[in-house]
C-alpha cells in the first residue's frame, strides 16, 4: 500500500466566494492515500465546512489551532484565491505549501504554485495544466437551443440567477441549480437541489449559463456549449481570455457564436489533481545562508522554483524533486555527453587549470602549506598542488573517486559529505581549504561557511569556483539562464554577492578572476576573427564571464 500522506486543506470561503475551491478539494477526502484536516481563519466557515460538506468536525481547524493537529503535516494545499501574507506567515514554518490558483500577495512567496484554470497574472507559476481538472472531454451536441439550466455555484454571491431567469423564462425551457448555501430557492422556473455532481446532467441541456470557473469547464467538457454571466471585470478579462462566449446585460444569446466558440476552449492534458500532489516533492527552505523565507521568487519551473535573498543578494533554488545523487555516471556518462571525454581522459586539462589557480594561492601562504579540495574528484587539482610543493587532500562523496586518489595518485582523500559529522581523519588543520564548481551544490551554505572557518587556520586562503549570476549568459536572458542551470545548483553567485556574504563569514576578498568568457554566446550576429576578439575584449573589461573563481584569506574566527 501506498504511502499516506497528510495534508491541510485551506478553501476559499466568504461571503462572495461561492463552493468552486472547496469542491475542488473534496476528492482528497475520499482517496486513501491522504490523511486530510481543513483549516480556516473564520471559525464560522469552519463550522460552515463541517456542515455543508460532510466532513467529519473533528478534521476541521480553526487557523489559529493548526499546530494542535494531532498528525505530522506533509503539506499544505491552498486553493483560496488570494493568499495574503499573514496567511503565509501562519503557515510558512508549519510544512511546505502548495496553491492552486493563487492571486493573491503570498503567490511569489510560496514554494510551489499550480495554475489550473487561466488568469491574468503576470508571474507564472511552477505547473499549469487545465487538465488538472480531470475531465473527460466529449463530442460536442448539435441540436437547437430550446433547454437552459442556470448554475451560479453552491452560493450566488452576485444574486445572477434571479437576473437570468426573469430575462429567459419566458423564451426557454429554464432550470435552475439551487446551491447549498442560497438564501433564495424559488425562481418560478424548474430547479435541481442538493445534485453532489452536476456533470451527469449537463447533457440534458443545450445551453448551461454560468460564470467563469469550474462549472464552466465542466459543462463544456460534457459537449454542452456555454454562455458565461459575469459579475466583475476581472470575470470578464477571464472569460475572454479561455475564450468562452459571454452574454450581454440583457441576456441576449447569439447561439450560433456560443456553439462556434466552445469549440476552441482547450482541456490542456487530463491528469489528477490528487495524483499530482501525492507525487509532489515540494522543498520549503528559505536561504541557505541567512535562512530568511520571505523572499520572492524569481523563476519557477516544474521541479524548481528561484528565489533571491535581498539580505543576502544570492539567488538560490528550493528543488521540488529527489535529490541527485553522484554515481559513477557523473564522471563518465554524464560527464562525456557534455565535454565529449570523460573525467578520468580530461584529468590533464583540469590538473593544468589547476596550476593558475594554485599561484593565486600561494600569493598569500607558503609553499608546503596544507590544502583541502572539498570535492576532490578524482584529484586533478590535488595532484596540481602537490606538484607546486603543498600537502594537498582531498574529500568527497564518490567513493571510487577516493579509492583512486588513495590508491593510484598515492594522495590522501577520505570518502565523506561536507559539511561534516565528525571530525577529518588527516590529524591536520589547513592553511588552504578549496571548492572548485562544489559550493553550488551545497543545501546550506551556513554550515558550510561556518565549517570551513573552523578548518582553516587563520590567515588561511579559501578559494572557489562557481557559475556567475552576473555574467553574459545571465543578462542575456536570466530566464534561460536559469532553466539551463543544473538541477543540483542551489545557490547563483556573484563577485558582488559573494564578497558580501564572505566577508559576513570572517573572509577578505583579494582576488576575484573572471572566467567562462564566450563571445559566440553575446549573439548570433558575433562571426569572424575580428569580431569573436572584440567581444572576447568587451567580455573581459566588463567582467562578463559566465564563472568565476574568487580567493579570501581568513580575518577571523565565528
Amino acid at each position: 500500500m501506498a504511502e499516506r500522506r497528510t495534508v491541510v486543506l485551506y478553501p476559499h470561503l466568504g461571503p462572495k466566494a461561492g463552493t468552486g475551491h472547496i469542491k475542488r478539494l473534496l476528492p482528497f477526502f475520499s482517496d486513501v492515500r491522504f490523511k486530510v484536516y481543513v483549516i480556516h481563519r473564520n471559525p464560522k466557515f469552519v463550522k460552515e465546512i463541517s456542515n455543508k460538506f460532510d466532513i467529519d468536525s473533528e478534521r476541521v481547524f480553526p487557523l489559529s489551532e493548526i499546530k494542535t493537529i494531532p498528525d505530522n503535516i506533509d503539506l499544505i494545499v491552498l486553493d483560496n484565491r488570494e493568499s495574503d501574507r499573514y496567511l503565509y506567515d501562519k503557515l510558512k514554518n508549519v510544512a511546505p505549501i502548495v496553491a492552486i490558483d493563487e492571486g493573491g500577495d503570498s503567490r511569489k512567496l510560496i514554494p510551489y504554485t499550480i495554475d489550473i484554470l487561466p488568469n491574468l497574472l503576470d508571474s507564472r507559476p511552477n505547473y499549469n495544466n487545465i487538465g488538472l481538472l480531470d475531465l473527460n472531454i466529449k463530442e460536442p451536441i448539435d441540436r437547437e437551443l430550446k433547454n437552459i439550466l442556470i448554475s451560479f455555484g453552491g452560493q450566488d454571491p452576485y444574486q445572477l440567477t434571479r437576473k437570468a431567469v426573469d430575462a429567459l423564462k419566458d423564451k426557454y425551457s429554464v432550470t435552475t441549480v439551487i446551491g447549498p448555501l442560497f438564501t433564495k430557492k424559488d425562481f418560478g422556473v424548474n430547479k435541481i437541489e442538493n445534485l453532489s455532481n452536476l456533470k451527469n446532467i449537463f447533457s440534458n441541456y443545450d445551453l448551461v449559463i454560468t460564470s467563469f470557473g469550474l462549472t464552466a469547464y465542466e459543462a463544456a467538457a460534457e459537449g454542452v456549449p456555454v454562455a458565461l454571466v459575469n459579475p466583475t471585470q476581472y470575470h470578464q478579462d477571464l472569460s475572454n481570455k479561455a475564450g468562452f462566449y459571454t452574454l450581454d446585460n440583457k441576456f441576449n444569446i447569439n447561439y450560433k457564436k456560443a456553439k462556434k466558440l466552445f469549440n476552441n476552449i482547450e482541456f490542456g492534458i487530463k491528469e489528477s489533481l490528487t495524483d499530482f500532489i501525492y507525487n509532489l516533492e515540494v522543498s520549503s527552505l528559505g536561504c541557505p545562508i541567512c535562512g530568511r523565507k520571505n523572499n520572492s521568487s524569481i523563476q519557477r519551473f516544474k521541479n524548481r522554483t528561484y528565489y533571491h535573498c535581498f539580505h543576502c543578494s544570492v539567488d538560490y533554488m528550493a528543488a521540488h524533486q529527489k535529490d541527485v545523487t553522484y554515481s559513477n555516471n557523473y564522471f563518465f556518462e554524464d560527464y562525456k555527453e557534455q565535454y565529449g571525454k570523460t573525467y578520468l581522459e580530461d584529468f590533464d586539462h583540469i590538473s593544468n587549470l589547476g596550476l593558475g589557480r594554485i599561484n593565486n594561492i600561494l600569493k598569500k601562504v607558503k609553499t608546503e602549506s596544507t590544502l583541502l579540495d572539498i570535492g576532490c574528484a578524482y584529484g586533478p587539482f590535488l595532484k596540481a598542488a602537490e606538484s607546486k610543493g603543498l600537502t594537498p587532500y582531498g574529500l568527497d562523496v564518490s567513493k571510487d573517486a577516493v579509492d583512486y586518489i588513495n590508491n593510484e595518485l598515492d594522495l590522501k582523500a577520505i570518502n565523506s559529505p561536507f559539511p561534516l559529522s565528525k571530525p577529518l581523519d588527516f590529524n591536520s588543520s589547513f592553511d588552504c581549504i578549496t571548492m572548485w564548481y562544489v559550493i553550488e551544490h551545497f543545501k546550506n551554505i551556513d554550515d558550510v561557511l561556518t565549517q570551513v572557518n573552523n578548518l582553516l587556520n587563520s590567515g588561511g586562503v579559501f578559494a572557489f569556483s562557481t557559475p556567475n549570476s552576473a555574467g553574459i549568459s545571465s543578462k542575456k536572458s536570466h530566464n534561460n539562464f536559469l532553466k539551463n542551470s543544473p538541477d543540483d545548483h542551489f545557490t547563483i553567485w556573484s563577485p558582488k554577492s559573494a564578497k558580501k556574504v564572505l566577508k559576513e563569514y570572517g573572509f577578505k576578498v583579494y582576488k576575484v578572476k573572471m572566467t567562462g568568457h564566450h563571445p559566440n554566446r553575446f549573439g548570433r550576429y558575433v562571426k569572424g576573427k575580428f569580431l569573436h576578439r572584440l567581444f572576447m575584449i568587451i567580455s573581459h573589461v566588463f567582467k562578463l564571464g559566465d564563472t568565476f573563481e574568487i580567493y579570501c584569506i581568513k580575518e577571523t574566527t565565528i
